[in-house]
C-alpha cells in the first residue's frame, strides 16, 4: 500500500509493478467493498502482464482502507447483503462532482510513477468500478487508451450524467462483460450502452456473460464465477496489449477510428496530433506532412503537394489534375510506400491558407475524402488529418459527410484559445 496526493487529500492505494519493474500503466477502481485482498490479488495479476497498476481508495473521504476493511464473510450471501447496507450510502456519496476532479488525480499519480513508460493508461473498473472507469475514458481521451467494466450497474441512466454519456468525449477501445440477470444493467441499458458506443464511432465489445452473476469477477464472495472470470481477464489482457504497447506493427485501433470519419479529421493541438502520429506510424502507416502556412497561394498549394506525393511531372497544377493524381495515389501508382499500411496526409496550420483561400482549401479536403472512400475499397487506407491553430476552423461536408474534430477535442472547450506551437 501507498499514499498518493489526490487535490490536496493523502489517499491509500494498492501499487502493483509488473516483473520487469516497469511498463505501461493501468488504474483499476474496485467494486462497492473497496481495496482488500481480493483487489490486491486481481491487481497483481494485472501487473504480471507488463503493467503497472494503481487501485486507489475512491472512498478515502470515508477512511481510510483499515477503517472500511470488510468484516462481514462476503462469501455468505446473508453477509455479503448486511455489508451492502452499510457500503451502499457511501456509493450514493461518491458523486459525480467529487468524482470527476478525483479521476484527475488518480491519472496524474499513476502517470507520475517513475515505473510507468507510457502516456497512454488503461482503466478498469468492477461494479461501481466500471461506472468511474467510463468517466475517466472520457474525461482523460488524451491519456486513456483501453477501458473496461465488468459487472458495471448504473453505466446507462435517464440522469443528465449518466455514464454513458461521457463517451462521446472518449477515443479509448472499450471492453464490457455485464452480468446476466442483473438488474443494474439489463439487456435493454446493453442495447442502449452498445448504440452509444457505436454512435461516437467507438471501437468496442459489449457483451453479457451467460450465467454469470452481479460480483463475478470477485474470488471473495457469494457471486464468484470462474469461467466468466477468466473470460474477463483473458479478454482484458488482449484489451490491454493491443493498446498500450508500442509495438512496429501491432494493431492499434486509432486509425479504425479515424476512417469511421470521413477519412478527415481536424487537430488543434500538435501534442494530441503528433500522439497521434506517432501511433498510426506504429501500425505502418506512410505519414506525409506540409505546411499550409508556407502556401503562399494556390500555385504553392499545388507544388507542395506534387513534390510531397511524388506527382509525376506533367501535373498540371490545378483541382482536375489533383484529383487524377491522388487517384493514382489510391490506386498504390505513387505516392505512399508500397510496404505501408495506407497513407496520412498531414496538413499543419490549414486554417492559413483557408484563411486566404477558402474554396480552394475545401476543395483540397473534399477531392481527398472522395478518392480516400475509393482507396478504401481497395484495401488501401487514406487519412488525412488537418491540424489548425484556429479552434473554430470548420468545412461544409466532404464527400457528403460532415469533418469532425478528433475525439480527444471534440468539445470546443477541449481546444482552448491559446495559439499552437
Amino acid at each position: 500500500m501507498i499514499d498518493i496526493e489526490v487535490n490536496g487529500a493523502t489517499v491509500e492505494a494498492i501499487l502493483a509493478t509488473p516483473p520487469a519493474g516497469s511498463g505501461p500503466g493501468v488504474l483499476l477502481f474496485s467494486d462497492a467493498y473497496g481495496l482488500r485482498p481480493q483487489i490486491e490479488a486481481m491487481a497483481s495479476e494485472i501487473a504480471g502482464w507488463g503493467y503497472v497498476v494503481l487501485a486507489p481508495n475512491v472512498f478515502y473521504r470515508e477512511g481510510d482502507v483499515a477503517e472500511l476493511s470488510v468484516a462481514e464473510d462476503l462469501a455468505d450471501p446473508d453477509g455479503r447483503q448486511r455489508l451492502w447496507r452499510k457500503v451502499g450510502p457511501r456509493v450514493g456519496r461518491l458523486t459525480v462532482e467529487r468524482a470527476l476532479p478525483d479521476i484527475d488525480g488518480y491519472v496524474a499519480a499513476l502517470l507520475a510513477r517513475p515505473e510507468v513508460t507510457s502516456p497512454r493508461i488503461g482503466v478498469v473498473g468492477f461494479c461501481m468500478g466500471a461506472r468511474l472507469a467510463v468517466r475517466a475514458a472520457g474525461r482523460r481521451p488524451e491519456a486513456v487508451a483501453a477501458c473496461a467494466g465488468f459487472h458495471g450497474g448504473g453505466l446507462v441512466t435517464d440522469a443528465p450524467d449518466s455514464p454513458h454519456l461521457a463517451l462521446v468525449d472518449a477515443t479509448a477501445e472499450f471492453l464490457f462483460g455485464h452480468a446476466d440477470g442483473d438488474p443494474s444493467l439489463t439487456p435493454q441499458n446493453c442495447a442502449d450502452l452498445g448504440a452509444a458506443l457505436a454512435g461516437s464511432g467507438l471501437v468496442a465489445r459489449n457483451e453479457i456473460y451467460p450465467g454469470a452473476a452481479h460480483g463475478y469477477t470477485m474470488a471473495d464472495t457469494s457471486a464468484w464465477n470462474p469461467d466468466a472470470y477468466r473470460r474477463a481477464f483473458t479478454e482484458l489482457r488482449g484489451l490491454f496489449d493491443r493498446n498500450l504497447h508500442d509495438r512496429p506493427g501491432a494493431s492499434d485501433p486509432i486509425d479504425r477510428r479515424l476512417l469511421q470519419d470521413p477519412y478527415i479529421t481536424l487537430f488543434r493541438s500538435p501534442a494530441v496530433l503528433d500522439d497521434a502520429l506517432r501511433r498510426l506510424r506504429g501500425s505502418g502507416y506512410d505519414v506525409r506532412t506540409t505546411d499550409a502556412s508556407q502556401w503562399v497561394d494556390q500555385q504553392g498549394m499545388h507544388r507542395a503537394l506534387a513534390a510531397l506525393l511524388d506527382f509525376p511531372d506533367y501535373y498540371g497544377n490545378n483541382l482536375d489534375a489533383l484529383n487524377d493524381c491522388l487517384g493514382d495515389v489510391a490506386a498504390g501508382g505513387y505516392g505512399v510506400d508500397t510496404g505501408a499500411t495506407g497513407l496520412v496526409l498531414v496538413l499543419r496550420h490549414y486554417d492559413a491558407f483557408a484563411a486566404a483561400h477558402r474554396d480552394a482549401a475545401f476543395a483540397v479536403l473534399d477531392i481527398f475524402a472522395v478518392t480516400a472512400r475509393a482507396a478504401a475499397l481497395r484495401g488501401r487506407p487514406m487519412l488525412c488529418l488537418v491540424q489548425s491553430d484556429d479552434p473554430d476552423l470548420d468545412f461544409p461536408p466532404v464527400g457528403a459527410v460532415p469533418v469532425s474534430w478528433n475525439g480527444a477535442e471534440w468539445l470546443r472547450a477541449r481546444r482552448g484559445d491559446e495559439p499552437a506551437v
